[in-house]
């Protein structure tokens, strides 16, 4: 999978709802049959359901992107963080980001393309997405 800029723009927006998703995924009984009766599996059971959960192509694929923004987010500085946080959790535009950290509108703009440009980078620098 090639990842492109709206891929970037999906996973920084969707990042706190994928992460729940992912671990919601990991510790429920995915089943297609709603009749079905959920049992108490077995120690193999339930430990092979989890090994072809993280099988999963889905499961890896958005894994992989939120191990990377978390990666982003580590080395990103305090104030480019807050600007991101600003952005894609608090969902501020622009302008309200620039007045709260005291910048222009072209300077949040800026730096907030500068960080999708990086985070597209390391989505794409390692050889893992080529298995998805």
């Amino acid at each position: 999978m090639k990842y492109n800029y709206k891929d970037v723009d999906y996973y920084l927006r969707c990042y706190n709802k994928l992460k729940l998703e992912l671990n919601l995924f990991l510790v429920t009984n995915i089943t297609n049959d709603k009749s079905e009766v959920p049992t108490q599996k077995t120690g193999r059971e339930a430990e092979s359901s989890l090994i072809s959960k993280l099988d999963d192509v889905n499961y890896k694929k958005n894994k992989y992107a939120l191990d990377c923004i978390d990666k982003l987010y580590k080395n990103m500085d305090s104030e480019t963080y807050k600007i991101m946080r600003y952005r894609y959790v608090d969902r501020l535009s622009y302008d309200h980001i620039a007045l709260k950290v005291y910048t222009s509108k072209m300077t949040v703009r800026r730096r907030i393309k500068k960080e999708k440009e990086k985070l597209l980078k390391i989505l794409r620098k390692s050889e893992h997405f080529e298995h998805f």
